[in-house]
């Protein structure tokens, strides 16, 4: 039996990731089964509806750690040339919470519109697909012109405003 001892001895890094987890991966599978897919809720036992419940979510979960994880790595990258101390392992975790965090309304929003409109289960999917096409834009786009406000930032030479006058001769 657990105490209250052990539990301080948990990292807070873990607990918050494993929470984060099951409130992006795991719960909304199930509602999203419970909601729209009721029949086959009911009908499926606990291993084979938790995987088709993963299965179902995990690849926005999949997607949005992948191209968090490629941002967050390409900052790290410049920072590691600068410092030769890489923190890939933090970048790693930060990575898995972050894309956690980021899949949560690109799942819940439509399985909240599904709910309150009576949509059917594939249009609900077709919702999510779209969320994540626009997020994806969306950065992507933000990361572009970034990198062109830091790129113009570069590469701008001194610019003399007439404080410097010099005489002709």
């Amino acid at each position: 039996m657990a105490n209250i001892g052990d539990l301080e001895k948990l990292n807070p890094g873990v607990v918050l990731g494993f929470v984060t987890w099951l409130i992006s991966i795991f719960v909304p599978g199930f509602l999203l089964m419970y909601v729209f897919k009721q029949q086959l809720f009911f009908s499926l036992d606990l291993f084979r509806l938790t995987v088709l419940a993963m299965a179902i979510v995990s690849p926005v979960y999949m997607l949005n750690f992948l191209w968090v994880y490629y941002y967050n790595i390409k900052d790290q990258l410049k920072k590691i040339k600068e410092n030769p101390n890489p923190t890939t392992r933090t970048s790693m975790a930060l990575s898995l919470i972050l894309s956690a965090v980021v899949s949560i309304p690109v799942i819940y929003i439509p399985i909240g519109i599904g709910y309150f409109i009576k949509m059917n289960f594939k249009t609900v999917i077709w919702i999510m697909i779209s969320i994540e096409f626009v997020m994806f834009l969306a950065l992507f786009l933000f990361n572009a012109a970034v990198h062109m406000v830091n790129d113009k930032k570069e590469t701008k030479l001194p610019v003399d405003h007439g404080q410097h006058k010099h005489k002709q001769k």
